[in-house]
Order: C-alpha cells, then structure tokens, then sequence
C-alpha cells in the first residue's frame, strides 16, 4: 500500500471554497474508483490556506493507472479541473508508505 499526500495551497479565502468542490463535485466523479480516500483536511495554524487530501493505492502501478484513468474523465476535465485550477497557488505531492498504517479514530 502507498499513500499521496496532495497539499494545496489556495489564494487567500479560498481554501473552504475548494474544500466544498472537493467534497461535493470532486467526491461525485470520483468516489473510490481512482484511489481510496483516506482524508481530508484544512489547516488552521501554520502554513494557512492549504487543503491536504491522503490517498491509497496498492503500489505505484495501481496509482499510475488510476491517475490515468481519472484523466480521461470528461467530467473531472470539465466540471471539476476548470474552477480549481482558478483557485490553487501551489500544488505539493508526496508518496508515502506507512510504518503504521493509517486508523480512523472510533466514533463516541
């Protein structure tokens, strides 16, 4: 298993705005069909306006075919990429295997 860590850093004001699109228009093409997603985060202190997504994926290979595969996609390149794009600064990705591998936390 490996995991991408994406950290986007947006213009100011609009890391909620592509938190929104990534939930609702992105997650709607998507769903778990291009990769797991493990999840989904704003920061608060440090670095601000950055939305961090986590993805799974068997290997590299199962990556490379997904990422291809999404694309192709006609609605993540016309409905999703156009107005994102118009809101990113900086885009990071790192690729990562885990030690531990990640938990969601119990609900109470």
């Amino acid at each position: 298993m490996i995991y991408e860590l994406r950290t986007y850093t947006m213009k100011p004001g609009m890391a909620h705005v592509h938190a929104e699109s990534a939930g609702s228009i992105g997650r709607a093409i998507r769903g778990d069909e291009y990769g797991v997603l493990v999840g989904h985060w704003l920061t608060e202190i440090g670095p601000l306006n950055q939305s961090m997504h986590l993805w799974a994926y068997e290997d590299l290979n199962d990556r490379a075919a997904k990422k291809a595969k999404l694309a192709q996609n006609q609605r993540w390149r016309s409905e999703y990429l156009p107005p994102v794009r118009a809101e990113i600064l900086r885009q990071d990705v790192r690729l990562m295997t885990a030690i531990v591998p990640p938990k969601s936390p119990e609900a109470t």
